[in-house]
């Protein structure tokens, strides 16, 4: 296994399975992590968003890890054109209606124009 340092905290590359990471949570609770991640992404699919995208949760490894999809985090996003701020902004309502809030996250650009959201350890109950 390979570790580096990344947007999304410390992930380990396994080389085995490239395109998987294990994304190490920094929560007290990573079965809150994983289930923002999982309505965040469940969220996404129902409302088949052309844009906005969540990585795949793959398994929980341990209490402070688990595995996720392995995206491109080369290219982050700021300033998020209309069409990404409109689905942005049916996520974060919907996520409101379940009582949940995101105070901070991250978008990153993939090479088909698609854009993730990672970085669940800013979401909390409200």
């Amino acid at each position: 296994m390979e570790y580096n340092r990344g947007s999304s905290g410390i992930v380990l590359f396994d080389k085995s399975s490239p395109d998987i990471v294990v994304k190490k949570t920094k929560k007290p609770n990573i079965n809150d992590e994983i289930m923002f991640h999982q309505t965040c992404f469940d969220i996404c699919a129902q409302n088949k968003f052309h844009i906005l995208r969540i990585p795949q949760i793959h398994t929980k490894i341990n209490n402070k890890s688990y595995g996720m999809e392995k995206i491109d985090d080369r290219e982050m996003i700021t300033n998020p054109c209309k069409s990404l701020s409109e689905e942005l902004q049916t996520l974060f309502h919907q996520l409101e209606n379940r009582k949940i809030k995101a105070f901070d996250y991250e978008l990153y650009l993939q090479r088909d124009g698609t854009v993730f959201m990672i970085d669940f350890d800013k979401f909390c109950w409200t």
